[in-house]
């Protein structure tokens, strides 16, 4: 078999229909786009006073991080 031939038989073998719009991905969980803010902070009082004041307006889903 050729070169050629080979590779447009195995492209083939890999092209696959696209998924349905709710089927899971590999870890059963589909991927959704979301936006975020990473607020670096000097100390852990400061990130308290930014945590608190976020929370006050509670607009979004507010996650602590500490690295």
């Amino acid at each position: 078999m050729s070169d050629k031939a080979k590779r447009h038989n195995m492209q083939n073998e890999t092209d696959l229909p696209p998924l349905p719009a709710k089927a899971p991905g590999r870890n059963r969980h589909r991927h959704r786009h979301q936006q975020g803010v990473i607020l670096i902070c000097e100390d852990e009082k400061a990130q308290q006073l930014l945590y608190d004041a976020l929370t006050a307006i509670r607009t979004c889903k507010i996650k602590v991080v500490v690295t």
